[in-house]
């Protein structure tokens, strides 16, 4: 959260059954190594479809694609507890 980078995780055509088996291993790093699954880090991207979708952004529309998405330094600030 404050390496200044960005996570992005990109996945392909997927038909529904592919994409529920897969789904148990979201939050694992076995999903990495899957075709067609792509997964990186940057200080901003850029997402192009085609044709264009609408963007979300904590459940709010701000716009549709293509946008740019970066980090703002300094922003957000998040406070958390010093131990879980």
């Amino acid at each position: 959260m404050t390496d200044g980078l960005l996570a992005a995780c990109v996945v392909g055509a997927l038909s529904k059954a592919e994409l529920l088996r897969l789904f148990p291993f979201a939050y694992q790093q076995i999903i990495f190594s899957l075709q067609p699954i792509e997964v990186g880090q940057a200080r901003s991207f850029e997402l192009a479809t085609h044709p264009p979708v609408d963007v979300y952004a904590d459940g709010e529309f701000v716009g549709q694609t293509p946008v740019e998405i970066g980090v703002a330094n300094g922003a957000p600030r998040v406070i958390v507890p010093r131990t879980l």
